[in-house]
């Protein structure tokens, strides 16, 4: 004999299966168009998909290029610098040996090696300068105007 529990779970059952197959037998003749409207939904709702996601790409993108230009830039700035710096330090150095080796160095070539190193002073001042000028005419450019240089 069943139990009154199964025969209400198969009686819910059935039902729920009645009332389906009818809702199924009325939307058949409206088919194509559920299915249209469903389409048309899903077309709607990949283009705003699309959209925000290319146009914030593009934002991010926009960012990350101002960034990196930034970093590569002061990175040569970096390099520029201790460039000039390894000039400046050899050519000091080998002031500092004339000196030492012979007490009466010869003054031309002193005041040569002086006049280089000071020379490569104001190229690198120079340089360094109107490479922050450079970069802060990109960060102005740039849509985080946020960005921050280093200094050296």
């Amino acid at each position: 004999m069943p139990q009154p529990d199964q025969t209400d779970a198969n009686a819910g059952h059935l039902g729920l299966h009645r009332q389906l197959s009818d809702f199924l037998e009325w939307i058949k003749p409206y088919r194509e168009l559920f299915i249209l409207a469903g389409a048309v939904v899903a077309t709607i709702s990949a283009a705003v998909g699309w959209v925000a996601g290319h146009f914030a790409t593009r934002a991010e993108l926009s960012s990350l290029d101002c960034r990196i230009t930034n970093s590569l830039h002061g990175q040569l700035i970096a390099f520029k610098s201790d460039l000039a710096d390894a000039g400046v330090n050899w050519r000091l150095s080998q002031i500092k040996q004339m000196t030492v080796e012979d007490p009466r160095p010869v003054a031309a070539t002193l005041t040569r090696l002086q006049q280089e190193v000071d020379e490569l002073r104001k190229q690198q001042t120079s340089w360094v300068g109107d490479m922050q000028k450079k970069m802060e005419e990109l960060n102005r450019g740039c849509p985080n105007s946020g960005i921050s240089m280093a200094k050296n």
